[in-house]
This record gives C-alpha cells, sequence and structure tokens, in this order.
C-alpha cells in the first residue's frame, strides 16, 4: 500500500535527495554516425594546481595508463571540447598537452601493451600532486 503525500507530512522535514554524479566518460553516448578516434594524451604541466586540475578533466575523457598519459575514444566534437578545456586550464608558456592521432577506435584492434622495466599495470587509484 502506498501513502498519499497528505499522509507522508510536510515536504520541508524531508531530506533532499541528491542524485549520484556520473563521470563524463561513463556518461558519454556518441551520435550513432559519429567516428570515434583513439587517442593517446599525455602531458607535462610545471604547477601542481594546473596538473591537478589537466589530470582531473583528462579523466573525465579516458582511462589513465601511467601518470601524465591517458587513452581516449573520442569524436571529433568530444575532441574539440576537451582541448578547449585544455586551453583554457594550461600555461601555455611553461606547459605542454600532445594529442597522439592513433587512428580510428573500430579499426585498432586489440589493444596490447608492451613495458620495458617495470611491468605495466593500470593505474585506477587516484593520482595525487603533494
Amino acid at each position: 500500500m502506498h501513502a498519499s503525500l497528505s499522509e507522508l507530512g510536510s515536504t520541508s522535514s524531508r531530506i533532499p535527495y541528491s542524485a549520484p554524479r556520473i563521470p563524463l566518460l561513463e556518461s558519454r553516448i556518441p551520435h550513432p554516425c559519429a567516428a570515434m578516434q583513439y587517442y593517446i594524451v599525455t602531458y607535462d604541466i610545471r604547477d601542481p594546481k594546473r596538473l591537478r586540475r589537466v589530470f582531473k578533466t583528462c579523466k573525465g575523457y579516458g582511462l589513465h595508463l601511467q601518470y601524465s598519459v591517458f587513452e581516449c575514444d573520442l569524436t571529433a566534437a568530444e575532441k574539440a571540447v576537451f582541448e578547449d578545456k585544455l586551453h583554457r586550464i594550461i600555461k601555455h608558456d611553461d606547459d605542454q598537452v600532445l594529442f597522439v592521432d592513433l587512428g580510428p577506435s573500430e579499426a585498432r584492434g586489440e589493444k596490447t601493451i608492451s613495458a620495458l622495466g617495470q611491468s605495466y599495470s593500470r593505474l585506477d587509484v587516484p593520482c595525487y600532486v603533494v
């Protein structure tokens, strides 16, 4: 049996509901005709505050591979928005962000990562800059 609104009482005594925040990466649904390109995005940022902001921005668009390296599947529109966000964060005389275009996402096949030195492990832990 369901209670009516009048039986529930005043709305001022209710605890407000806040919907969980969904990261951009998980909520993206590209247009079915939009061509996705595969990019490696890497950056060298001198200031710790800008570095944190660039890192958080990149987390919304790709998968974290190494400290300053992300893999991203992006449409042309997503790439333009991503670049614009980064453009507003970085200091162009001191910092650098590289987008390495590796071609169409659907044509890349299975991803293989080999490592020299320490073995590769996917970084799912947060990156903290002190």
